[in-house]
């Protein structure tokens, strides 16, 4: 490969052999970029077309071969590269000579973001390859400080071009994300309501020891703490409470665990809970029915399972009935689609990815034909806009009693699609713990929808009036924390302050030991949900007079008004418990 740098000095990337490849320079209509079109030595220059408007540089390519994008980046007051992803780094740059990584429709998302003092992005870069992988390459460049990031894909003839964006406009870094996101996903609809509605997930609490006659029992409490989805999990399909996956892949209702689901449903229906069955899609069990006459492309006895072929348009059928006849006669309002990534990546054989996003498109068409608007959750690592467009709920990837992980993913998540519900993992903690350790666990789900996996009949006293009071909290403000201005600072530092702002009324989740900086002219409600250190630091805006005063009502973490008192201005600092919240008005 013959990149240069400056002008003058060879860029090295290992793997590359530059006698098997020969470089394109592109023009480039932004000064400080260097666009590069890589193809094999003996291979034409395929068409591409470079377009600039608001800060955006768009680089199409009609590929028909393998060919590679890279463009090189001038740096300035570089402080860390953002990508999508609950266990991502946010805290460094890499070096360009680390292994690139493949995303593709089930694994991943070509989006990141160089961010600068301020919370600025230097440029933010997305890449639409259609239903193909991609190989991204996002770093430093040692010897010119220049970021590089290239996308190399294997061209089809006939296949949708590659689009790559950069942005280098300069734009705040939630401004770009999002705007770099509406341009991979395009226009989609709002989330609906349902699909934003608290969760209560049986997996962390009940494992495989489904019992349909006591699950009934949860529907009255679970109601009354306001909780709108029963996400039924692994367990209800098969007799035993073992570990595993053996009896995946004839998705039949166990009548030793619920022995009439249909009734189990139309109970939490009558409180006003949907029911979701979780589905782990790509398993086919040693144990089930399906194994002796689906075809597999793969074995994993660890697992106590195998991965069906999903290039079998038997196999997709088999999947697809049995889904949508666990929904018809159940009653049920939808399906945890789980695994997917287990039908990504390449020691696959070609195909089986398509395949899976075959199924995906027969399983919702399957869906929408017994019940309209059914929702279907997936979770990462399938994130990108390809997947997500065949969802309406996304989760953080499992992360039990990891509240900043989950902080991080929901966050992540809510910059990099739309027309997704995002939800957290579900959120356990220990009996043993404080009130204000599961409010903060509840904080930090508080800009998602959040799920809860906890045993609700078994819960003390205490920490149910947590859940109680945020669960209210989080309900009543819906509008604003999941679809009002969206305001996270400092990915590099995994957000320490998140706000969001609607009608007047600002919310603030403080993670850490940060001043609170009050919110911006016109507000009348400012509500500090609190997972740091009790003492918070107020900062009045300057150049403000005003003829009201300021009511200050704080409660724990369970809800208990601690101190309701009224100043003549902003005071400087509060005391708010730690898992709790502090109500500030304007009079």
């Amino acid at each position: 490969m013959t990149i240069l740098i400056g002008g003058r000095t060879p860029l090295w990337l290992p793997g590359d052999d530059p006698a098997a490849q020969h470089a394109h320079s592109l023009d480039s209509p932004v000064p400080g970029l260097q666009l590069t079109l890589t193809t094999g030595a003996d291979a034409n220059v395929p068409p591409s077309e470079t377009t600039y408007h608001d800060g955006i540089v768009t680089l199409r390519v009609n590929a028909d071969q393998l060919v590679r994008v890279t463009a090189l980046i001038q740096t300035r007051d570089a402080v860390a590269l953002w990508r999508p992803g609950s266990a991502r780094d946010h805290t460094r740059i890499p070096a360009s000579w680390e292994q690139p990584e493949t995303v593709s429709p089930l694994s991943g998302m070509a989006l990141g973001c160089l961010l600068a003092d301020g919370d600025q992005s230097i440029v933010t870069y997305g890449a639409s390859p259609g239903d193909r992988p991609l190989r991204v390459r996002a770093g430093l460049v040692e010897e010119s400080a220049e970021l590089l990031v290239s996308f190399e894909i294997d061209g089809k003839s006939g296949e949708s071009p590659l689009r790559v964006h950069l942005d280098l406009a300069g734009r705040g870094f939630v401004e770009s994300v999002q705007e770099m996101t509406r341009r991979l996903s395009g226009p989609r609809p709002r989330p609906a309501v349902d699909d934003e509605r608290p969760v209560l997930c049986t997996w962390y609490f009940l494992q495989q020891a489904i019992d349909g006659e006591v699950l009934m029992g949860y529907a009255e409490p679970a109601s009354q703490l306001g909780f709108g989805t029963l996400i039924v999990d692994d367990g209800w399909q098969t007799a035993d409470t073992a570990r595993g996956y053996g009896s995946a892949g004839d998705w039949s209702v166990s009548a030793t665990k619920i022995a009439d689901a249909a009734r189990m449903v139309e109970r939490f229906t009558t409180y006003n809970i949907r029911t979701m069955w979780w589905i782990g899609t790509p398993f086919i069990g040693h144990r089930s029915q399906a194994v002796s006459h689906l075809p597999i492309v793969a074995d994993d006895p660890s697992m106590h399972a195998a991965v069906l072929d999903s290039r079998s348009e038997s196999a997709r059928r088999h999947l697809v009935e049995r889904v949508v006849q666990l929904v018809r006669t159940t009653g049920a309002h939808g399906v945890k689609i789980d695994f997917l990534e287990r039908f990504a990546g390449q020691a696959l054989p070609e195909g089986i990815e398509a395949g899976a996003l075959n199924l995906l498109d027969d399983l919702g068409l399957g869906l929408d034909a017994v019940l309209p608007g059914a929702s279907i959750e997936f979770r990462e690592p399938y994130i990108g806009p390809s997947s997500t467009a065949r969802a309406t709920m996304l989760r953080v990837m499992d992360c039990p009693m990891s509240p900043i992980q989950n902080r991080i993913g929901i966050l992540d998540l809510r910059l990099a699609t739309v027309g997704v519900a995002i939800h957290s993992d579900p959120i356990m903690w220990a009996d043993a713990d404080s009130p204000a350790r599961v409010g903060q666990h509840l904080i930090n789900a508080l800009f998602g929808v959040p799920q809860i996996s906890m045993d609700l009949l078994a819960l003390s006293e205490r920490h149910t009036q947590v859940l109680a009071f945020w669960l209210r909290i989080i309900n009543e403000y819906r509008h604003v924390l999941l679809h009002g201005e969206f305001q996270p600072e400092r990915p590099e530092l995994n957000y320490p302050l998140v706000h969001g702002s609607a009608d007047g009324t600002t919310i603030t989740a403080r993670y850490s030991p940060s001043t609170l900086h009050e919110p911006a002219r016109g507000w009348s409600r400012w509500l500090i949900a609190n997972a740091d250190s009790a003492t918070v630091a107020l900062e009045a805006a300057s150049g403000i007079t005003r003829a009201t005063r300021i009511r200050i009502v704080v409660q724990d973490p369970s809800g208990v008004v601690r101190t309701d008192d009224t100043y003549d201005s902003l005071p400087s600092r509060i005391t708010v418990p730690t898992g709790g919240l502090a109500t500030v008005e304007r009079l």
